[in-house]
């Protein structure tokens, strides 16, 4: 049987950063900063068109759980502490440059930061960083986000049908980012070895 991938070898690597994971963290906080920026700019416009069927609750799912794959993606590939939550600040700040939305977001990337670092923490220990174990903090995240994001939201009430598919569909993509980082983790890791 094919094992999955892993870059479970090598030992945990503490509390020093070196320069590559410093640049790291931050061009990927710069990037996927960009890219949520333009995102978050259709999520308005797709929250308002739910009647396109499933179409329309994935892409509401990728954009909602867009900011779930830079932490996490670190996460795996530094193992240090605090690696989600400086990414996901750095993200948060660059969609606050770009867009007209409030520095209370600065907040929100605080919140999904912890939540990924402890999701990623409980999962991985900070050794193990193999697809299941960053595919379960992804869903752990999921189940604890989603609801939240959406709990105010005036589409429709609460546990109205389209609601629930949404927080389910939403849940679903965050366990496929986390997985999704552990592959381009181990990718990149590999890439780096090699050279």
């Amino acid at each position: 049987m094919a094992e999955t991938p892993s870059h479970s070898a090598r030992e945990w690597r503490g509390y020093r950063w070196t320069q590559r994971d410093l640049l790291l963290v931050g061009n990927t906080g710069l990037v996927c900063g960009i890219v949520a920026a333009g995102v978050g700019a259709i999520r308005p416009v797709l929250l308002a068109h739910t009647g396109l069927g499933f179409l329309s609750l994935l892409l509401i799912a990728l954009a909602t759980n867009i900011f779930l794959f830079p932490s996490l993606f670190t996460a795996a590939w530094t193992r240090r502490i605090s690696a989600a939550v400086t990414t996901q600040l750095l993200v948060a700040l660059v969609i606050v440059l770009l867009t007209p939305l409030s520095w209370r977001f600065i907040l929100d990337g605080l919140f999904v930061g912890l939540l990924c670092e402890g999701a990623f923490a409980l999962t991985t220990r900070y050794r193990r960083t193999g697809v299941w174990s960053l595919a379960l903090a992804g869903l752990l995240v999921g189940v604890v986000r989603s609801p939240v994001t959406f709990l105010g939201h005036p589409v429709a009430g609460l546990w109205s049908p389209v609601m629930v598919a949404i927080v389910l569909t939403t849940v679903g993509v965050a366990a496929g980012y986390g997985a999704l980082a552990a592959y381009a983790a181990t990718w990149f890791q590999r890439r780096a070895e090699k050279q």
